[in-house]
């Protein structure tokens, strides 16, 4: 009768590792957000295939 305090071991074992990845993950976010690269991205203007043809 141990399969119920197993799956709940499991279950909060599961838990805690998104829990720990969801973490890891927010900061990576953070970290490309307040990158320099990606501001200047950010900042250029995009011109689009289309755009730059005067046909």
């Amino acid at each position: 009768m141990g399969g119920r305090a197993d799956f709940e071991e499991r279950q909060e074992a599961r838990k805690l590792k998104y829990e720990e990845l969801s973490k890891k993950a927010e900061e990576k976010s953070s970290q490309y957000m307040n990158s320099t690269a990606h501001r200047i991205l950010a900042n250029t203007p995009r011109t689009t295939y289309n755009s730059r043809t005067s046909f």
